[in-house]
């Protein structure tokens, strides 16, 4: 599902995000990791969704390579979560110790 209103149902394929990390061999302490993408997003997930069968970093959408439209080079799967928070174009993915909290960058008044 998008923010603005639609949705769609495609197969993705790629790695699975747990495969990737344990290639990275993270510290047995890591809570969160951090997704970033080329355009400056990024977001923080605690490390439980990403650990699933279902969480890719995502290479193919239908079975085609990533169009920049969708996200290439890599991009954030976990289904039945908002897309927003489904980095596109990933340049650098960091583990971290601590379970990182929500911060949104407004305050209010």
């Amino acid at each position: 599902s998008c923010v603005s209103g639609w949705t769609a149902v495609p197969t993705w394929s790629g790695p699975r995000v747990r495969d990737v990390l344990a290639l990275a061999r993270p510290d047995a302490g890591a809570k969160s990791v951090n997704f970033h993408s080329l355009s400056d997003y990024a977001f923080t997930w605690h490390m439980g969704p990403l650990i699933g069968e279902k969480a890719l970093i995502a290479t193919h959408v239908n079975g085609a390579p990533l169009s920049e439209n969708h996200g290439f080079p890599v991009r954030l799967i976990l289904p039945g979560y908002p897309g927003q928070n489904m980095v596109k174009q990933l340049d650098v993915i960091t583990v971290r110790t601590d379970r990182h909290p929500f911060d949104p960058d407004f305050k209010l008044t």
